[in-house]
């Protein structure tokens, strides 16, 4: 996964909030997904932007936080995102 290739959010995923909870759910498979604090402001950014360049750039400039561990959390979320049809990458 390159930090550069563009992503897209598929159209079939929704945003659901319910309480305190951030709910994804795809109506494709029928499937939710549940985001913790941290995941509902990456996802929040991520519907903002199309590269998870662009995120860090943003998230670095915003929050007080590391890059590099920034860059490893979000590929991290981004793989599981992809796995569960909530993301999918353009190939360079």
């Amino acid at each position: 996964m390159n930090l550069m290739n563009p992503y897209t959010i598929p159209s079939t995923v929704l945003l659901q909030c319910v309480d305190e909870e951030t709910l994804l759910f795809n109506s494709a498979n029928g499937l939710f997904f549940a985001l913790n604090e941290t995941g509902a402001m990456l996802w929040e950014e991520m519907t903002h932007a199309t590269t998870l360049h662009a995120v860090i750039e943003k998230m670095v400039e915003v929050y007080d936080v590391e890059r590099k561990q920034l860059e490893a959390d979000l590929i991290a979320f981004s793989q599981t995102l992809v796995t569960q049809g909530l993301l999918s990458f353009e190939q360079a």
